[in-house]
Order: C-alpha cells, then sequence, then structure tokens
C-alpha cells in the first residue's frame, strides 16, 4: 500500500500515473498496424511498453523510499560511468547503430540510450557540486564555471558525436537552468557562445539529415509553398495528422495516419496520433496534465528548505518540460524535426525507465517539502544568493 506523506506527493504521482497509462493505451494504438507488418504480433510494442513500465515501477518506488541525499557521495562517480557508457556505444558488439547513428547498447531486446540516463546524472552531479559551493566561488569562473562546462562539455560533446543534436542541447539547457537559478553569472555563458555556435554548425554541416531538416525547418517557416514533400515529409505529415482530428477527434482506434502515412507515430510523433484520435479537447487534457505536473515540480523546487533538494526538483522539472516542449513543437512544425519522445506517453523504454526513476526521486523529495512555503526559502532567494 502506498503512503503519501504530502498532497505534492500525491498529485505528482497520481499525474505521472494517468499519463502512464495515456502513453499506453496510444502506443498500442498506434503501433497495432506496424507490429502486424513488421513483427507478424499486433501487441509487439504493447508488450514491450508494459514490461518498461514494469521495471520502471520498480525503479520509481525504490527511489522514492531512499534517502535521496545518499546520492550526493556518489555523483561523480555516476558522471563517469555515464561517460563509459557514452563511449560503449561506439565499441561494435556493445553499441548498436541505428538510421546512421551509435545511441544504443545492450543486447537482444535489453537496450538502453545512455543519453537518457546522463540526462539524470548530470542534474544529480550539478545538484550537488552547486550546493556546496559558496556563494562567492559559484559566481568565480574558475571555481566555480570551469570544473561545470568541462563536466557539461564532455557528456554533451559524447552525445553530439552519436550523433544526437537535440539530446547535447538538452543537456546544455538543464545545466545552464540549474547554473542560474543556483546564482552563476549568465554572462559566463553569454562568452561562450562564439565558441560553441561555430562548432554546432560545423556538426550539422557534417550530418546531411541534420542539416536537411534546419533546412526544411526555415523554408516552412519563410515560404511553405516551396518545402519538398520528400524533406518535409514528417513535419507535414504530422501537421495533416494534427488537424484532422478537428475538436472532437475520429475516436480511439479510428486514426488513419499511423498506416503507413505518419512515420515514428509511436514514438516522437505520438502527439499528432493523440491530436487525431481524441482531437482538440482530448490533446488538451494531455497538455495540461503535463503543465498540472510541472507545476507540481516547480511547487516543490520552491518549498524545499535546502538548496540541494531544490536543485533536484529544478532540474528533474526543466528536463520535463524541455523534452514537453521540443516534442510539441517539432510535431507542430514550431521547431525543426528531432528525435524527441513525448515523457512518459511515447514508445519508449530508456526514455520512460529513467523519466519514471527521475519522477521517482521527485516524489522523494516532495515528502519533505511543507504544503505551503511559509517561512521557507526559495528558488528566488537561491538565485539572488540570499540562502547560504
Amino acid at each position: 500500500m502506498i503512503e503519501f506523506k504530502t498532497r505534492t506527493q500525491m498529485y505528482i504521482f497520481f499525474t505521472t500515473f494517468a499519463l502512464i497509462i495515456i502513453g499506453l493505451v496510444m502506443v498500442t494504438s498506434s503501433s497495432v498496424y506496424l507490429g502486424e507488418r513488421t513483427y507478424h504480433n499486433p501487441y509487439y510494442f504493447l508488450f514491450r511498453q508494459l514490461a518498461w513500465i514494469g521495471i520502471g515501477l520498480v525503479g520509481m518506488f525504490w527511489i522514492m523510499k531512499k534517502d535521496y541525499q545518499s546520492f550526493r557521495s556518489h555523483s561523480f562517480m555516476f558522471v563517469l560511468i555515464a561517460a563509459v557508457l557514452l563511449i560503449c556505444v561506439f565499441i561494435p558488439g556493445i553499441g548498436k547503430r541505428i538510421n546512421g547513428a551509435n545511441r544504443w547498447m545492450g543486447w537482444g531486446p535489453l537496450q538502453i540510450q545512455p543519453s537518457e540516463f546522463a540526462k539524470l546524472v548530470l542534474i544529480i552531479y550539478l545538484s550537488d557540486f552547486l550546493s556546496r559551493k559558496p556563494e562567492h566561488q559559484i559566481k568565480d569562473a574558475i571555481k566555480g564555471f570551469l570544473p561545470i562546462l568541462a563536466v557539461m562539455g564532455l557528456i554533451s560533446l559524447l552525445v553530439l558525436k552519436e550523433p544526437d543534436l537535440g539530446t547535447a542541447g538538452l543537456l546544455f539547457i538543464l545545466g545552464t537552468v540549474l547554473c542560474l537559478v543556483a546564482g552563476m553569472r549568465y554572462t559566463h555563458f553569454i562568452l561562450i557562445l562564439p565558441l560553441t555556435i561555430p562548432y554546432l554548425i560545423y556538426e550539422i554541416l557534417q550530418h546531411s539529415h541534420q542539416k536537411s531538416r534546419i533546412m526544411v525547418y526555415f523554408e516552412i517557416l519563410t515560404n511553405p509553398r516551396t518545402v519538398r514533400y520528400d524533406e518535409g515529409y514528417n513535419v507535414w505529415q504530422s501537421l495533416v495528422t494534427i488537424g484532422s482530428g478537428g475538436f472532437w477527434g475520429k475516436g480511439l482506434g479510428a486514426g488513419l495516419q499511423k498506416y503507413g502515412y505518419l512515420p515514428e507515430c509511436h514514438t516522437d510523433f505520438i502527439f499528432p496520433v493523440i491530436c487525431e484520435e481524441w482531437g482538440f479537447l482530448g490533446a488538451l487534457i494531455v497538455i495540461s496534465l503535463f503543465v498540472f505536473l510541472i507545476w507540481q515540480g516547480i511547487q516543490v523546487a520552491i518549498r524545499s528548505s535546502e538548496l540541494y533538494s531544490s536543485l533536484l526538483a529544478t532540474g528533474i522539472t526543466a528536463m520535463i518540460t524541455a523534452q514537453l516542449c521540443i516534442n510539441l513543437g517539432m510535431s507542430s512544425g514550431l521547431l525543426p524535426a528531432k528525435g524527441m519522445t513525448l515523457p512518459l506517453v511515447s514508445y519508449g523504454g530508456s526514455s520512460l525507465l529513467f523519466t519514471m526513476i527521475g519522477l521517482g526521486l521527485l516524489m522523494n523529495i516532495a515528502q519533505y517539502v511543507p504544503e505551503s512555503n511559509s517561512g521557507r526559502h526559495t528558488i528566488r532567494n537561491y538565485f539572488y544568493g540570499k540562502n547560504t
């Protein structure tokens, strides 16, 4: 029997569970045709998703019961493990190359993306590092910024070499958010832009699929009628799928775009399938659940009594928020096409597993925060250096 110590903890758990159930239903609906055609089993992806949910629940409940402070002493070791795993994806026999990218490792049905593990590890490490440093060292370029930049740069470059530009950018966003919340000078990040932007441009030009996605994106923004159908196929099919649902949708299982028209409809483009089958109303419900979950995460961060737990809650909430915005932006054509799953909803073992573990950690912190922030320090206090 699950016992909740605070309402916030209970809200996070049931919202997470609701999104997982919605995801399970939509993965089943969107993957039956693909499973039957590819694996001769219409419920192939359903069974695999159920297995990952089971593993995720074990991890989530385990981390909910564990003292989250105990992770602090192992945070650097976690970074080293993440770096080793990210290197292993390039080793033949261990890593697995799919669609021109070395992002997976493992054997048989058990395969993970180390980059998903790296996101959670980076949050734990930076939360520990920044909470241990006094204010004057956090603001110092040598003692505060350069050590952080070295860790962020190492993990981000390894992910970028897979290549996975979107996840590398997400890692950098998470690190920047945590550093700024902890009180680091924003000018430090501005000064490295002249170095990072040319390198990112170089990496994009080196990979034709990334260059094509960027070019299609800008053509859609400037003159959508000139976009070639083959290059912008994913985006156009996504927009058609979203628009065809109307207000009420066609009904669960009644969508047509999943029958070979919309690529990756059970993973990266599962939100358009929700729009087609559940309509605007269903999409609004899903987005509202995410907004409520994010709001609860913000409340945990604000009400936490010490900086480490506040930064942990901030990082986990920022991870879900950024991934949600990237996925929705990609599906609606507001951002370039990118292989980024919808948290808790899309099919994908590694993403689902580590998102659930991250939310388990957030619920762990939530059990120690009061129901109101009366008399407590806030993120704003930390940002302006009023908390010691």
